[in-house]
């Protein structure tokens, strides 16, 4: 339910819309099958500098990876994408059936972040340790120039057939990377909600109601 919520706002679906929120329902469920993910991960060191964080000898400047990786022991580096036949198909309804297209796009987009959580959580399985909130570059204060260390770190294009623009921005476009710190004790979470939404106000918003996030 978390999911189909998050997908709807993403696309701007009210909650009365019921024909939609069927269809997006529907798409949803088609995912896992049609694209599956495939991910990446690795642990590197982590020292300090300065009061700021060094990732297998890497600065990562700014207060926000700061604020995540206080105290952490090292630093967990990850990845993951829906391939390019999810890119293909958005482009393809596109010329044919606009709506779903922009459906599909917001269903990934819910999907690949929901999948991100499936793997952090069994890195923390893997590890018997665990992982803060993560945090990827371009969001907060990370510049999105360490998608460059990210690509070289994980061999993005190599392990996942990611690739990036003179943007820095990654191809396929449903893909995720992001960090986040190893702790011996668990770490308190950030909230997830309108306060903290990059989308605030959405479609939903502006009407009074939240997507669950």
């Amino acid at each position: 339910m978390k999911m189909l919520e998050t997908a709807c706002a993403y696309a701007g679906i009210d909650h009365n819309d019921t024909a939609s929120r069927a269809m997006m329902q529907e798409i949803l469920d088609s995912l896992p099958s049609r694209y599956p993910p495939r991910s990446t991960w690795r642990q590197v060191p982590l020292t300090w500098r300065d009061g700021i964080p060094v990732a297998d000898g890497e600065a990562l400047s700014g207060t926000m990876a700061a604020g995540f990786l206080q105290g952490a022991s090292a630093i967990i580096l990850m990845a993951i994408t829906l391939g390019p036949a999810f890119d293909r198909d958005v482009r393809r309804l596109a010329l044919t059936d606009m709506t779903r297209s922009l459906f599909l796009n917001a269903a990934g987009a819910a999907f690949v972040d929901q999948e991100l959580d499936r793997v952090q959580a069994e890195i923390e399985t893997s590890l018997g340790q665990h992982l803060s909130d993560r945090f990827s570059p371009g969001y907060g204060d990370l510049p999105l120039a360490m998608q460059r260390f990210m690509e070289r770190e994980l061999n993005l294009s190599g392990r996942l057939g990611i690739h990036l623009l003179d943007t820095l921005l990654m191809v396929p476009e449903k893909s995720i990377t992001a960090m986040a710190g190893v702790f011996d004790t668990p770490q308190p979470q950030s909230i997830r909600g309108c306060e903290v939404c990059t989308l605030y106000p959405c479609a939903l918003a502006k009407k009074g109601q939240t997507c669950g996030k």
